[in-house]
């Protein structure tokens, strides 16, 4: 197995990064191409490739642990081809991180990432957190460990997915929130693009965005964090939703 790098024409800097193998012994480590645009998409072919090579093994040769061992072994061995990878201690500190358990089948990535949207830039230490077998994938922030987003492989292949499209999807969720922390007493608060609620969940509240669309009592639920559709409101909820904002106003008045 040869390991092929996407080296992006619109990098503009070098990124160290270290692949932990559970049960190889040292951190397999990159100075400059250890961004996930770069390499996670590598690393995962390679993670199934190397769980596709034990699969194939007798059933005594993958038992009480030998197969995941064997696995790690074999991609270690592949990245280790490349001249761009050399073996460091567990306790060296890349800017990204990548843990991969070929055993439990998950991989873990902390990493930075960096969002502009108008006049505001931020960054955001997160976690991504894949299950190889399902293909589903969890982003958790590194300060507050709120769930960014959900994703699954296919849509982690989106070329600059974490340069530009995970990074913008932050920035929203944050800018949410931050519309929450300073209007936390309000119930609703009703803004241009449709009424915007605080959804109590366990131990967190969800952003949610109830956008008005063309038609009578036509509402349509979008998730605050990525404005991403979720469904169109109830008809029966659309026409309480309809009365009681025209029934608000007066209420203000008095």
């Amino acid at each position: 197995m040869s390991i092929e790098l996407f080296k992006s024409k619109s990098r503009t800097s070098a990124v160290s990064g270290g692949i932990e193998v559970v049960g190889f012994p040292q951190l397999l480590f990159t100075r400059e191409f250890g961004d996930p645009d770069t390499l996670l998409i590598p690393l995962l072919d390679a993670a199934h490739e190397a769980l596709e090579s034990t699969r194939s093994l007798p059933p005594g040769n993958s038992g009480n642990g030998q197969g995941g061992m064997m696995s790690a072994i074999y991609l270690a061995t592949s990245f280790m081809k490349d001249n761009h990878f050399t073996l460091a201690p567990l306790g060296c500190q890349p800017q990204t991180r990548y843990v991969l358990d070929l055993d439990a089948e998950s991989i873990h990535v902390r990493t930075w990432l960096y969002a502009t949207v108008g006049k505001r830039t931020s960054t955001f230490l997160v976690t991504v957190a894949g299950n190889l077998k399902t293909g589903m994938y969890v982003v958790r922030t590194g300060k507050e460990d709120s769930v960014v987003a959900e994703f699954d492989e296919k849509r982690l292949r989106t070329p600059g997915f974490f340069s530009t499209v995970l990074p913008e999807e932050c920035l929203q969720l944050q800018m949410s929130m931050d519309h929450f922390k300073r209007f936390g007493n309000l119930p609703v608060a009703e803004t241009e693009d449709g009424v915007r609620i605080s959804v109590p969940t366990a131990g967190s509240k969800i952003p949610i965005l109830l956008r008005k669309k063309e038609g009578p009592n036509t509402w349509e639920v979008l998730d605050g964090r990525t404005s991403n559709r979720i469904i169109a409101l109830p008809p029966e909820a659309a026409v309480h939703l309809d009365l009681l904002l025209k029934a608000l106003p007066k209420l203000l008045e008095k």
